[in-house]
């Protein structure tokens, strides 16, 4: 069975994706405590927001099935715009998050 050239790109794409994932979260690691200490400056940063459940739901249903259905079911080629829509939301909330936008909530001092 011959992959057509975009069926090539989505394969390239996924396999790009798991070794950002393998970078993230084990060498050298550290985005779940970047999003928790640094980004939302969570009280509990060992759990929340970014804990082992979300992570594995996130990655593994929602974004592999974006990335694989396509390459499965070249008819459904338009569910690959996930992939630029997910890339393009990532990199706004990054910069938003960079930035301290939105404005976290203080609490008045007593």
């Amino acid at each position: 069975m011959s992959l057509s050239t975009v069926q090539q790109i989505l394969l390239l794409n996924f396999g790009v994706l798991l070794v950002h994932e393998f970078e993230e979260y084990e060498w050298p690691g550290g985005l779940p405590t970047f999003m928790n200490e640094v980004a939302c400056k969570s009280d509990r940063p060992d759990r929340y927001p970014l804990n082992q459940l979300n992570s594995l739901v996130i990655n593994v249903p929602a974004a592999y099935a974006f990335y694989l259905i396509p390459l499965f079911f070249p008819h459904l080629i338009w569910l690959a715009l996930e992939q630029s829509c997910s890339t393009s939301w990532s990199c706004c909330s990054t910069a938003a998050a960079g930035s301290g936008w939105p404005a976290r909530p203080t609490t008045p001092a007593s």
